[in-house]
């Protein structure tokens, strides 16, 4: 993988929920304002096929999220455990389902890479699917549309320990190594 510059964004005590689940103004913040700040402040110029927004449970559902709202920024999923079950992906007020907006636009150029883990697969109230049923539906809808998808179960369950190799493999997916460009002798 090349030099890169990750950024990693907390989200408020308790706030959690409302930050990452389908919400429209935390991904507006990290395409209107923190990414034209890294640009002013640190002179990051890339395009979005060597930018990946990352993220691991609701933080999962985020990126894919931010990805479909400005792909013109976001080239690059890595979700892990991706919480793409349909409480969590939209829906309950009316509004489409993440996994529906992707199915009824246009393929963009977005890249994923998503894992789960096979110890994933508790139902819990008010979802109608597990965390690893709902990953690997999502990974079917992109793939049915043409997204280029590279997709992983790993042994574990939902917790960082579990997510630490698949975020390396992730990342050197997305953002390979380019070759070194050529000088004419």
């Amino acid at each position: 993988m090349d030099p890169s510059v990750l950024v990693l964004v907390g989200n408020a005590p308790g706030g959690r929920d409302e930050e990452l689940r389908h919400n429209p103004r935390f991904v507006r913040f990290l395409a209107a304002e923190l990414l034209p700040w890294l640009r002013r402040r640190y002179g990051i110029r890339v395009p979005p096929s060597r930018c990946a927004v990352v993220g691991s449970s609701l933080g999962g559902l985020t990126a894919a999220y931010a990805a479909l709202r400005y792909p013109h920024l976001f080239g690059n999923v890595l979700a892990q455990s991706g919480a793409f079950i349909e409480r969590d992906a939209g829906g309950v007020d009316g509004s489409p389902t993440l996994m529906q907006e992707y199915a009824r636009r246009r393929r963009g150029r977005t890249r994923f890479y998503l894992n789960a883990g096979t110890l994933e697969s508790t139902v819990y109230p008010g979802t109608p699917t597990s965390l690893l049923a709902g990953v690997r539906h999502f990974r079917d809808v992109l793939t049915a549309k043409g997204y280029r998808v590279a997709y992983g179960e790993f042994s574990g369950g939902h917790d960082y320990a579990c997510w630490g190799v698949g975020l390396g493999e992730g990342l050197l997916n997305l953002l390979p190594r380019r070759a070194p460009r050529r000088t004419a002798a």
